[in-house]
């Protein structure tokens, strides 16, 4: 059984107001954003009606050898591999690979109400990835390690 994501267009189609497609998208971009510099500022945001908190995660990765094949978590990174393409154009199966250990990353920790419901989910926008990336690069940005963690349901 396949389910259909439901984003802001899905919504607008049966919300009960009278307002106009633009001003509904203006309204949802500024809680958006609103909701995202909260994320950035203390690295989890608790969502409402108990869904659980939206949390920036850190996890250390190594190179592990699986089945005698050499594995490497770290993603490639693009503009070094298409600059070195552009200036090797025979060498197009080599990749250059990011150099960092510690990958970041947006997560959604259920409540214990709906943890084992599959119809919740949380998808990071890729602007908001690349925020995420922005501010890791340029201000050493910061957070705690995804195993260290635990849900509460307070925010105390």
């Amino acid at each position: 059984m396949r389910i259909k994501s439901v984003g802001a267009n899905d919504a607008y189609k049966n919300n009960k107001c009278k307002i106009d497609k633009i001003l509904y998208r203006k309204i949802i971009d500024t809680i958006n954003k609103k909701l995202i510099e909260e994320l950035f500022r203390k690295n989890k945001v608790r969502l409402p009606v108990g869904l659980g908190d939206l949390v920036i995660t850190k996890t250390e990765i190594s190179p592990t050898i699986k089945d005698g094949q050499l594995i490497i978590y770290n993603s490639i990174n693009w503009a070094e591999t298409n600059k070195y393409w552009k200036e090797h154009p025979d060498e197009k199966k080599f990749l250059i690979r990011h150099t960092n250990t510690t990958i970041y990353r947006i997560k959604l920790y259920k409540t214990t109400r709906y943890r084992n419901s599959i119809a919740i989910t949380f998808n990071p926008s890729s602007p908001l990835r690349r925020e995420l990336a922005k501010k890791i690069i340029t201000e050493n940005y910061d957070t705690i390690y995804e195993k260290d963690y635990k849900y509460k349901t307070s925010d105390g």
